[in-house]
C-alpha cells in the first residue's frame, strides 16, 4: 500500500443492522465495550467495565467469557493470532498476556523486567500483528511502539509518538498509529521510519482501515 501527502478521509452513511448486547454484567451483557476483534464468524469483545473478554458469534450468540474482576485490570485490546491464541493488553497491570485458544490456560506474559529494560511496558493500550506474526504494542506510558516475537521475546522499538493509543498494520507492513497526546495519526514504513503525519485531530484513540 502506498502512502502520500494526498491522503484524504472519506466517510459514508451506513444503516444500523442490529444491536448486540445490553448493559450489565451477565453473559452477553456489556459494560463499557472498548475493542473488538473478528475472526471468521466469531468476535471477541473487550468488556472493559467487567474486566473480561467475551466471545460471541457475529450474530450475537454468547459463547464464552475470559477473565474476571481482579484477574486483569482494564483489558483494552484483544487479537487472535494464527495459532488461535488470545493476546490481550492488561492495561493497569502493565503487561500483555497470551492465553490458549480456549482462554483457559495462561501461556505467556510479556513485560518481564524493570522500568529500565527496553522490553518494559507501561499502560499497554492497543496491539496488532505484523505480516511475520510479531506483536506490535502501543503503550501510553512510552513514546515508542514496542515489538515482540510470537514467543514474547523483545525485538525492537520504533517511532517517536506521544501517547500512542491505536495501531494497525497493512499487508505490506506499514503501521498507522494514533497519538492521543500528539493529536495526530502517524504512518511508519516497515522499517519503523515515520513517513507521514495527519495532524489536527482531537485526542484520537483508535484507527481502523480496510484494504
Amino acid at each position: 500500500m502506498e502512502w502520500c501527502d494526498g491522503i484524504a478521509a472519506r466517510a459514508k452513511c451506513v444503516k444500523q443492522k442490529r444491536t448486540i448486547g445490553s448493559g450489565g454484567n451477565g453473559y452477553g451483557q456489556l459494560n463499557r465495550p472498548y475493542d473488538i476483534f473478528i475472526k471468521g464468524d466469531i468476535m471477541y469483545i473487550v468488556d472493559l467495565g467487567n474486566h473480561r473478554i467475551q466471545k460471541l458469534t457475529t450474530s450475537g450468540q454468547f459463547l464464552k467469557t475470559f477473565g474476571q474482576f481482579g484477574s486483569g485490570k482494564d483489558p483494552t485490546s484483544v487479537i487472535v493470532d494464527q495459532r488461535d491464541r488470545l493476546i490481550v493488553t492488561d492495561h493497569h497491570n502493565h503487561r500483555v498476556v497470551i492465553l490458549d485458544e480456549k482462554g483457559a490456560r495462561h501461556l505467556l506474559t510479556i513485560n518481564r523486567g524493570n522500568c529500565y529494560s527496553p522490553a518494559y511496558l507501561q499502560y499497554p493500550h492497543s496491539l496488532v500483528l505484523d505480516p511475520e506474526g510479531n506483536i506490535h504494542v502501543a503503550a501510553n506510558g512510552y513514546f515508542t511502539i514496542k515489538v515482540f516475537a510470537p514467543e514474547g521475546t523483545y525485538v525492537r522499538s520504533y517511532g517517536d509518538v506521544k501517547g500512542p493509543t491505536g495501531i494497525v498494520i497493512d499487508e505490506e507492513g506499514y503501521s498507522l498509529v494514533t497519538e492521543r497526546d500528539g493529536d495526530c495519526l502517524s504512518i511508519f514504513d516497515p522499517r519503523g521510519s515515520k513517513i507521514h503525519t495527519i495532524s489536527n485531530l482531537n485526542k484520537p484513540k483508535g484507527v481502523f482501515f480496510r484494504c
